[in-house]
């Protein structure tokens, strides 16, 4: 069960900086992560 947590905190920090760095943008300059290049990190 801690994985599964671990694994959780860790789309949920992911997800908050792409969050924090699009938070200001354009929406036309705004990037979006693909599933692909997360599993790359």
């Amino acid at each position: 069960m801690f994985h599964l947590y671990q694994a959780y905190n860790i789309c949920l920090n992911l997800q908050q900086e792409q969050w924090d760095k699009n938070k200001n943008l354009d929406k036309k300059d705004r990037s979006y992560l693909k599933a692909s290049k997360i599993d790359n990190q």
